[in-house]
């Protein structure tokens, strides 16, 4: 069961922003990172957006940046099952990646859905286009399988933890 606010749209989007920055003297690491969501849900849909961004930074070494944006949508259909499509948009100075798109669809079901928990599994295929630093690009045919456990409450302590696991197994390139 999930409570759905009647009226204004922004009654049914929920969000967060997670800002840090750490630094270590001993090795002269420092790090900055930023993540955000937002999330809305009607009767017949969930929306979610989520961006992750990170910045390193040494003295002994240029900086590296990564970034992913993700965007999803499920549909609800009978018995705990939905069809879910989405998106995402990633780079990583790291790995040499400038830019990776991925889309993807498939179908999933929720297993549970009580008033503290929830879990959720899904499997689909998506197709991802990838430029490398080097000038390679690449683009391969992937499977993705995704497992999501969320465990809340809403009275004090208010509690709120996820937990997500999603695996694109590559269709194309073998041992990816």
């Amino acid at each position: 069961i999930a409570a759905l606010d009647e009226g204004r749209i922004r009654d049914r989007m929920d969000g967060y922003i997670s800002f840090g920055w750490s630094a270590a003297a001993a090795n002269d690491v420092s790090q900055l990172s930023l993540n955000a969501g937002l999330t809305y849900r009607d009767e017949v849909r969930l929306w979610d957006f989520n961006y992750e961004g990170s910045r390193s930074e040494t003295e002994t070494s240029p900086s590296a940046q990564s970034h992913t944006l993700a965007i999803e949508q499920q549909r609800f259909l009978r018995d705990r099952w939905f069809w879910s499509g989405g998106g995402n948009i990633a780079s990583n100075d790291e790995l040499g990646l400038d830019i990776r798109v991925l889309l993807g669809g498939g179908i999933g079901r929720y297993f549970f859905q009580t008033q503290h928990q929830e879990f959720f599994a899904a499997a689909g295929i998506g197709v991802s286009h990838e430029e490398f630093a080097d000038g390679q690009e690449q683009e391969s045919f992937e499977g993705i399988l995704v497992m999501s456990y969320d465990i809340y409450r809403f009275d004090t302590p208010e509690i709120d933890v996820s937990t997500d696991l999603t695996v694109y197994p590559s269709f194309t390139v073998s041992g990816r």
